[in-house]
């Protein structure tokens, strides 16, 4: 049997770098390309630093750059793509401090608890009364439980998730939700 080289794909002639097949409307790259989606306008959102705004605009254009907006015209999309990032970021900034804090996404909870001690050489005295200062000595033990769950059974439940995809994922009805709109006989 005869080895089947692998395409070079440096042989294919392309007609040029911006080759996007629209189907209904532009897509994200055409828009980053053309300098009408600017970083200047993704910078101009309410972000909760500039290590999160970067980040996601790598994220952002990772998922949506073949993606065609779903608003037209493009002037009314770029305005509800800002409006929607800026809605949906005091959902999210607390979430991003409390992750800068070192808080772990895996908690599932925590639980404070108190408990006294209090010893009496007075058998006549009770808690609770007036007669609390017949006690002899006490104690007083403040504590937290924190339960954290694991990795793997958070993944298995679908319960841990990246904050940015959270963000991008309430971006999703921007964009226009065919692939293709033809329909072959």
């Amino acid at each position: 049997m005869e080895d089947v080289p692998f395409l070079d794909w440096s042989e294919v002639e392309s007609p040029g770098d911006a080759e996007y097949h629209d189907v209904a409307t532009i897509t994200v790259a055409e828009l980053v390309s053309d300098g009408i989606l600017t970083r200047e306008r993704w910078d101009a959102c309410d972000w909760y630093d500039d290590a999160q705004r970067d980040r996601l605009w790598s994220k952002f254009l990772g998922r949506y750059a073949w993606r065609e907006i779903g608003i037209l015209p493009i002037r009314k999309w770029l305005d509800r793509l800002s409006a929607t990032i800026n809605e949906k970021m005091p959902k999210y900034k607390p979430i991003y401090e409390a992750m800068a804090e070192g808080s772990t996404q895996l908690r599932q909870g925590s639980e404070w608890h108190k408990a006294r001690d209090v010893f009496s050489s007075f058998p006549q005295s009770r808690l609770g009364s007036a007669n609390q200062d017949y006690a002899s000595s006490g104690t007083d033990r403040e504590y937290e439980t924190i339960r954290d769950g694991g990795l793997m059974d958070a993944l298995k439940d679908n319960a841990y998730d990246d904050v940015d995809v959270l963000l991008l994922d309430d971006l999703a009805p921007l964009f226009f939700g065919l692939v293709s709109v033809n329909v072959n006989y």
